[in-house]
């Protein structure tokens, strides 16, 4: 199953200047998309592919079809994961930006389109079809719309110099295979040549020199969160709860500076030498402008706060919950009273109250090696803990939330969730647990004790340095940090849940949902004491028993379809199925008495940006799964997901998979049969051929209700793929969901 959804992932005019809507980031709402939908996204590969025909000159026929066919099928692929943007506040103001920079080059700005990615990644990379796609971890980190200038510069100008095709021209011609990774990678001479004409770009618009070569730290540390300040050694303790300050390290980690790593056996050119370059290309221009945020500061200062929300919204799907946990830390002297970031502090700890229950806890955390800067501190405190530990410390820090939050629907929802993984592991146990605080338990031993003070820290807001000025300092001081000793504080966390472990509701919910993971591994255990023969009985029973989904009402995502001959996926083939499977889906749904509410890059034209969105969002709660088959996640974007459910009447989200491999058997003896015996020899080879197709047709329900798998199924054959085949696929799979229609 896990593979299934890791391949079904891989589918997945505005006013400028000083006026913009201002964000409520205390409700703030994760980024959708906004205005017409722009063509990128409705025109089929195959027709983006005939229009660029015999536009790459420089290229032979044949390998301009490869280049054609490899680069629109992976943008595509990005364009419709759902991860991209388009009229949001972000890509607006990227476009707005652009702008400034092609003032003088109008004609190229209109063939240039700019949309946001929803992405960690601090990256910026082009296309060979004029398009720019910005991270939001890219605006995430910068600290001035004129590092944003340059970078966009350097962008435009591959895009000028068409590196795309000269970067494919060279692999092409060399044992390298080119890919779409590619699109951010280029030649050292590629890069520097960018650098440079990136500089004249944001030289003609006006902006300072000085913040130019300040970019390049912005890449140099991009692996780090988008501030560095020390986290406070008191930031988990409460009056209930304390942990104990020998888990933090006595020194803060030393952040590493890469600007001069070997770039000897790399494409790329190190940092030091793009500044370098960068440096000489500054010193030849006379005449600098002074701008550093042309559209102004507020709104930049906006357009960062969106970027980093969103930053948090992305670890917690990719279950980094610690860098969610420190993202947090950094925004809340500034929005203190944020909701958003409340309930995203509860789905983080969720997230490591999961890992540590289902033994994960290792996948906290990068190897200890790669322990950096200040969120060092915070990855040697996890680090150091064990799964117990960090249970109980996740279920401190919900509980708490829950107590403050417990009217919300949300948070009501995310505490049952929480409740049942405290139920379901033998990692939580009630029995490990005191009424009494650690406090408590310290002043029995210790009277008079003063050495456990709660004093609650925050982050100063007021320093108006930056992240790279933080760094340099640190680089000076090396960032000395005290420590001191305290009682047993090994067992610290069997004291942390004193209140909760008395609380009548959660003993009740507890008990609950420990009988229904004692009935269900009973079961488990009866399965598996079974013989061959009773299990297929047994399963044989169950099926029987299936009553469909109990709702005639589904959301249909558009299905991944991958055309494999000898190993090598035939992308124009596996469209062309792909969009055959939207001509099916309807027709096979009504012959089974369902309604399929589609969502696929085949109507976008009809269900418009409202169902670009809601495709989004689904495309983003599906990868939560992949984290582990026993995981079930609590979907981030929790409001949206249950308005998508209340827009279409029902929890039921299907995804499905259609795979063909076609790999003939031995022809040989029919061709020589043929030879011979034609008559005979025919046969044996059309039969050869015939066998050589095998295919499979995947299908994975989620009950958004749940938050659960609510049916999956691989289903393999030996068949071509056709439009005849594949209604009978989805007309199976259909008529399972509803048993009762004749």
């Amino acid at each position: 199953m896990k593979n299934m959804i890791i391949s079904l992932l891989l589918l997945a005019k505005v006013t400028t200047g000083v006026l913009f809507a201002q964000i409520d980031f205390d409700n703030y709402q994760s980024l959708i998309s906004k205005g017409s939908i722009p063509a990128d996204f409705t025109k089929f590969t195959l027709s983006k592919i005939e229009e660029n025909k015999g536009t790459n000159t420089e290229l032979s026929k044949k390998s301009e079809k490869e280049f054609l066919e490899t680069i629109h099928f992976n943008v595509d692929m990005i364009l419709q994961s759902g991860a991209v943007l388009y009229g949001d506040p972000i890509t607006v103001y990227i476009n707005d930006v652009a702008k400034n920079l092609l003032k003088h080059k109008p004609e190229l700005m209109d063939k240039l389109r700019f949309y946001t990615i929803k992405s960690n990644a601090t990256n910026a990379f082009c296309t060979d079809q004029g398009i720019i796609f910005v991270s939001t971890g890219l605006i995430s980190q910068i600290v001035n719309e004129a590092q944003l200038a340059y970078v966009l510069a350097h962008e435009i100008s591959h895009y000028e110099k068409k590196h795309i095709v000269q970067k494919y021209d060279y692999t092409s011609k060399s044992s390298n295979r080119f890919d779409i990774s590619l699109l951010s990678k280029y030649s050292k001479d590629h890069e520097l040549e960018a650098d440079l004409l990136g500089i004249e770009l944001y030289h003609k618009a006006g902006y300072a020199k000085e913040e130019l070569i300040l970019t390049f730290d912005v890449l140099n540390y991009s692996h780090l969160p988008f501030d560095e300040v020390e986290f406070s050694k008191t930031y988990f303790d409460t009056d209930k709860s304390y942990l104990p300050k020998e888990f933090f390290p006595e020194t803060s980690y030393p952040i590493k500076n890469r600007e001069e790593d070997d770039d000897s056996h790399s494409t790329h050119p190190n940092i030091l030498s793009r500044k370098t370059n960068a440096e000489t290309k500054i010193a030849e221009i006379k005449s600098w402008g002074t701008e550093v945020n042309k559209l102004g500061t507020e709104r930049f200062n906006e357009v960062q706060n969106i970027a980093r929300f969103e930053t948090i919204r992305y670890d917690v799907i990719d279950y980094n919950g610690l860098e969610a946990l420190y993202g947090i830390y950094l925004l809340e002297p500034k929005f203190s009273g944020s909701t958003y970031l409340t309930m995203m502090k509860a789905k983080a700890w969720f997230g490591i109250l999961q890992l540590a229950a289902h033994d994960m806890r290792r996948s906290l955390t990068p190897g200890k090696n790669s322990f950096e800067g200040e969120i060092g501190s915070l990855y040697h405190v996890f680090y150091n803990l064990d799964s117990k530990a960090v249970v109980a410390l996740s279920a401190r820090s919900i509980y708490d939330i829950y107590r403050k939050k417990g009217e919300e629907k949300e948070m009501r929802a995310l505490w049952k969730a929480t409740v049942r993984e405290l139920a379901g592991t033998d990692n939580f146990n009630l029995n490990d647990f005191y009424d009494i605080t650690y406090q408590q338990a310290i002043d029995t031993v210790k009277q008079g004790s003063d050495t456990l003070v709660n004093t609650a820290e925050n982050p100063s807001s007021a320093s108006s340095t930056t992240k790279y000025d933080k760094i340099k300092d640190k680089a000076k001081t090396g960032g000395k940090v005290t420590n001191s000793g305290q009682f047993d504080y090994k067992t610290f966390w069997k004291y942390i849940l004193s209140d909760m472990i008395i609380d009548q509701d959660f003993l009740s919910a507890y008990n609950e949902e420990k009988a229904t993971f004692t009935k269900e591994k009973e079961e488990q255990d009866r399965y598996n004491s079974m013989s061959k023969s009773q299990r297929k009985k047994y399963r044989k029973r169950k099926e029987k028993e299936f009553k469909g989904l109990g709702n005639n009402e589904l959301i249909v995502m558009e299905p991944i379809v991958r055309y494999y001959t000898k190993n090598k996926v035939k992308r124009i083939k596996s469209e062309k199925i792909s969009s055959e499977i939207n001509e099916v889906v309807d027709e096979q749904a009504k012959a089974t008495g369902i309604h399929a509410n589609i969502l696929s890059r085949y109507n976008l034209s009809s269900i418009g940006t409202p169902g670009y969105n809601e495709k989004a969002v689904l495309y983003s709660y599906l990868s939560q799964f992949v984290i582990s088959e026993e995981i079930l996640p609590f979907p981030v974007d929790y409001n949206l997901i249950n308005d998508i459910r209340e827009n279409y009447g029902t929890p039921y989200v299907v995804f499905t998979e259609v795979e063909h491999i076609y790999r003939p058997n031995s022809l040989f003896f029919p061709i020589y049969t043929t030879i011979y015996m034609p008559p005979l020899g025919l046969g044996l080879l059309t039969a050869a051929f015939l066998k050589g197709h095998y295919s499979s047709f995947s299908y994975l329900v989620i009950d958004i209700d749940r938050n659960d798998v609510a049916a999956v199924e691989i289903r393999q054959y030996k068949n071509p793929v056709n439009k005849p085949i594949l209604a009978s696929y989805y007309y199976n799979m259909f008529k399972t969901f509803n048993p009762k229609k004749k």
